[in-house]
């Protein structure tokens, strides 16, 4: 490991004198905005921008709030509500958690037998990992400290702008670096000419000293990977994410990475678990792991991740294409455990995003300051809060 590097890191939560949360009760709240222009990827399109947020209040109406990962398929986000509704809200109201790390531990133990009974493992890790961002978010409002504060993080954290493309790749780079951003991420995988042309626009309107990476969303088979990617790294791009399928064995990752030293290997966002993530790195070759917060671990398992972090230069970058609570939370759990490399922000409207919060999502020199306001997540939005679009769930 180069000395300038500097890989992740995190505080010990175990000394922190948590105050003990009884819970009340879980209530949800279902979006599904329309997009103007879909966001296309090379595995399929989302026409529509759903969400679902999670709500955990305690005994003394202190609330915590968590973000689903879903995104897929259409109607994920309602099959999900009601996971949390009939299976997660009755094994959590009038509980009592010592600690944050405890719900999640707690629900996955209660839960196990059913993910594996429907073989839905995906689907009850989303729900789990955010009711663990909402219970950290709770926890911290508790005791009346900021997440990044309580765990000894600086709240400046570096993002790249991403979901460019395939197109409009040049006024989409433009708008985003006048908005604040200095690194852009573009989707690939829409056949040669489309990804050569991208590449091209893309590169020709770099500000000084941008960077430029890629995501190719699983899109192509290994030999046209070995192909593409020495080609990447002639051109200086930064990271390839996800150019073959996320099931590909770690020795086939690992010959990809060999093919193209000069250029880092990223994935992470369709990985599940502590092993698959070590795994990445000390077999694949990764050396960007992207975890996203909404899809697996939350808070708990990310933090037990960084801990656990092999060594060598490999950047810990979480993944997020979705609302502005999911995307909170990334960028806190980032600040704790630092480490080089930023942290994804979609360049795609999304009010869930843009409207949930005034000013706390505001990108300066490619870097986003975080609040000073207890918790996670500062408060929503008017429109977010209002009480006639959640559903409680008291049992």
């Amino acid at each position: 490991m180069s000395p300038a590097s500097k890989r992740p890191r995190v505080r010990d939560p175990s000394p922190i004198d948590w105050q003990p949360v009884r819970l009340a009760g879980l209530e949800l709240r279902l979006l599904d905005d329309p997009l103007s222009r879909p966001v296309q990827t090379s595995f399929g399109t989302m026409r529509s921008r759903p969400g679902l947020l999670v709500r955990l209040r305690d005994q003394g109406g202190r609330e915590g709030l968590g973000e689903v990962w879903c995104n897929f398929p259409t109607g994920g986000a309602r099959y999900r509500a009601t996971l949390l509704a009939e299976y997660a809200a009755p094994a959590l109201a009038g509980q009592t958690f010592a600690r944050p790390q405890d719900l999640q531990a707690a629900l996955r133990e209660r839960l196990t037998v059913l993910a594996l009974q429907c073989a839905d493992c995906g689907a009850i890790e989303q729900i789990l990992a955010a009711l663990d961002q909402a219970a950290w978010d709770l926890f911290c409002k508790v005791l009346g400290e900021p997440f990044w504060r309580l765990m000894g993080g600086k709240p400046r954290v570096a993002v790249y702008a991403s979901g460019i493309g395939p197109h409009e790749v040049a006024g989409t780079v433009e708008r985003q670096r006048e908005q604040g951003h200095r690194w852009f991420k573009l989707k690939l995988g829409f056949g040669d000419a489309a990804d050569h042309a991208g590449i091209e626009a893309a590169l020709g309107v770099l500000p000084q000293g941008g960077r430029l990476a890629v995501d190719v969303n699983q899109g192509w088979s290994q030999e046209q990977a070995r192909v593409w990617l020495p080609r990447l790294a002639a051109l200086g791009i930064v990271w390839c994410e996800e150019p073959v399928r996320a099931d590909t064995a770690w020795p086939a990752w690992r010959a990809l990475a060999d093919g193209a030293p000069s250029m880092r290997l990223a994935a992470g966002e369709n990985l599940l678990g502590l092993e698959s993530f070590l795994h990445a790195i000390t077999l694949g070759g990764l050396r960007v792991l992207q975890p996203d917060l909404g899809k697996w671990g939350g808070i708990s398992g990310n933090l037990e991740l960084a801990a656990s972090w092999p060594e060598g230069d490999t950047w810990l970058c979480p993944h997020w294409l979705a609302g502005g609570v999911g995307l909170m939370a990334s960028l806190q759990f980032k600040a704790v455990v630092g480490g080089d490399g930023p942290v994804e922000v979609d360049a795609n409207p999304n009010r869930q995003r843009s409207d949930a919060f005034s000013q706390e999502l505001q990108v300066v020199d490619g870097c986003i300051e975080l609040p000073q306001t207890p918790g996670i997540v500062p408060p929503l939005s008017d429109w977010l809060v209002d009480p006639a679009h959640w559903t409680s769930h008291v049992h």
